[in-house]
């Protein structure tokens, strides 16, 4: 096994949730080309596997700072949890929001919808579950916020 792929396995084990290629190889700084080869060598391995995940479109993101009432209270939730997480899962973008996964999974679909929402190709280490494990550290309040954040909580 090519020793990069043994290393971004790894790195992946220590963090949670499924990862994009583009966020692994800046954590692992290797090339995309690299990082893709290794993924593909675990994939094959049966080390990791693909899982859809959502993010929020960049106009998404600038209209919930300039006008977050344009959002309903959970939709303004997800696109938060995304935007300061990264490329998550339905599962974990509830899980880390603290709201029970129907209702998530309601908000996502009409976020896709309206195109607020797009699927990406994300990676997770085998055998971990698709829901993380119950640990406050990894909820997005504990999370501080972001700059380009209104830290008035207008919403909530």
């Amino acid at each position: 096994m090519d020793p990069r792929a043994l290393e971004i396995l790894v790195k992946m084990g220590g963090l949670r949730g499924a990862r994009t290629v583009e966020d692994i190889a800046t954590f692992t700084r290797y090339g995309l080309d690299v990082t893709a080869a290794a993924l593909d060598q675990l994939e094959r391995r049966g080390s990791v596997e693909r899982v859809a995940a959502w993010l929020p479109t960049a106009a998404t993101h600038d209209r919930l700072v300039k006008r977050p009432d344009s959002f309903s209270h959970r939709q303004r939730i997800a696109v938060t949890v995304l935007h300061r997480c990264g490329a998550r899962t339905g599962d974990e973008i509830a899980w880390l929001a603290g709201e029970s996964a129907t209702d998530m999974h309601r908000v996502v679909t009409w976020l896709h919808r309206f195109r607020c929402l797009y699927h990406v190709t994300a990676y997770q280490p085998v055998g971990r579950s698709r829901k993380p494990p119950n640990e406050p550290t990894n909820r997005i309040e504990d999370h501080p916020p972001l700059e380009s954040e209104n830290t008035t909580p207008t919403w909530g």
